[in-house]
């Protein structure tokens, strides 16, 4: 806030219990990159697309959530986080069962991309789509991240599995993390970690590959 100038309050929202989506705004909630925004209920299991209305155009859960507002069912489990696939379609990543879906709003269908305790992952934070439409994926508590192709296939792993931390730059070979809370899209194809236990913001560079 510059000097002189003090905050303007838009809106108060108060949500009663049960209440997924009030006034266009979610108890959580985030905007995809092409603008739109995401309501999401971590322990209700579910997510949805607020529309321009501020309604809901749809919602994905394993059961309906809204009378009226169609679902597509998806076996989400305390979701974390969405992101765009270059072809229109969703990512969600699952902390609750490790589980990686891709929503597909244009068919109303949802498919499963990745199990991710079938890879040995212990759980499922954040998932990012990169520059070249790959999907970077966080263990919080497994201490590494992971690089999928848009199918689910796994290309690489960052990280052993031990908590660990190097100031240096180090290779994707020799790196490690302690509690990986959240990654992000940075410039360039940089995908940003914050490796949280290490209280540190680390950058991954797969051009250089550190």
């Amino acid at each position: 806030m510059s000097a002189g100038r003090a905050w303007v309050v838009e809106r108060i929202v108060h949500f009663e219990p049960g209440d997924f989506v009030k006034s266009g705004i979610a108890h959580f909630g985030f905007h995809l990159r092409d603008g739109r925004y995401c309501a999401i209920a971590h322990p209700r299991h579910y997510l949805g697309l607020v529309g321009e209305d501020d309604r809901l155009l749809w919602t994905a859960a394993p059961e309906p959530v809204v009378e009226g507002v169609p679902n597509i069912t998806a076996g989400l489990e305390f979701p974390m986080y969405a992101d765009l696939l270059p072809d229109g379609a969703l990512v969600v990543s699952n902390f609750g069962n490790a589980r990686l879906y891709r929503i597909d709003p244009a068919t109303q269908s949802a498919r499963l991309l990745v199990d991710g305790h079938e890879l040995g992952m212990v759980d499922m934070g954040n998932c990012v789509v990169d520059e070249e439409g790959s999907i970077w994926v966080n263990e919080v508590s497994g201490y590494r991240v992971w690089r999928f192709d848009q199918t689910g296939r796994p290309l690489e792993t960052l990280g052993d599995g031990v908590a660990g931390f190097q100031a240096e730059d180090v290779s994707f070979d020799e790196v490690r993390f302690n509690w990986i809370y959240d990654i992000r899209p940075g410039p360039g194809g940089t995908i940003y970690v914050l490796d949280s236990r290490n209280f540190a913001l680390r950058v991954i560079d797969p051009d250089s590959r550190s």
